[in-house]
C-alpha cells in the first residue's frame, strides 16, 4: 500500500481589514502568506469572522503540504488549483 501524501482543505483569501488585538498567532498557526494580501487559509473562516479579520474568500480548494514552498511556487499553486492570478 502507497503511503500517499495529506491533503488539506484550504481556502485562498483576500484581507481587507484586521483588528489591531486580533489573535495574530493563531491566525498564522492556519495561514500562508502568499504576497500582499493574499494568504491561503486552512480552517474555520468563521472564525476569522469572528476574530473581527475582513476578508474575501476567492476561491476553495485541496493542497498537499505547503510547507517549504516559495512565494514563486504560492503563485503558480493558486493558478493551478484555484485558477486565480495572485
Amino acid at each position: 500500500m502507497k503511503n500517499k501524501e495529506p491533503m488539506f482543505a484550504v481556502s485562498l483569501i483576500k484581507v481587507t481589514r484586521h483588528p489591531k488585538n486580533y489573535p495574530r498567532e493563531e491566525f498564522l498557526k492556519d495561514a500562508t502568506h502568499i504576497k500582499d494580501k493574499y494568504w491561503i487559509y486552512e480552517g474555520d473562516l468563521e472564525y476569522l469572522v469572528y476574530m473581527g479579520v475582513s476578508f474575501m474568500t476567492i476561491a476553495e480548494g485541496v493542497v498537499k503540504s505547503l510547507g517549504g514552498l516559495t512565494q514563486e511556487e504560492l503563485v503558480k499553486l493558486c493558478l493551478e488549483v484555484f485558477d486565480y492570478e495572485v
